[in-house]
């Protein structure tokens, strides 16, 4: 178990929400492009 003492590492960070974000509509539309594609 590791014990976080840095206050900052336990903020929520807004960056890496939208990351997640941005890269989950990115390979959505790839498998709906390559889903159209196949079919």
């Amino acid at each position: 178990m590791t014990l976080y003492t840095d206050p900052r590492s336990r903020r929520l960070r807004w960056s890496g929400i939208l990351a997640g974000l941005v890269m989950g509509a990115v390979s959505t539309m790839t498998m709906l492009a390559l889903g159209t594609v196949v079919t």
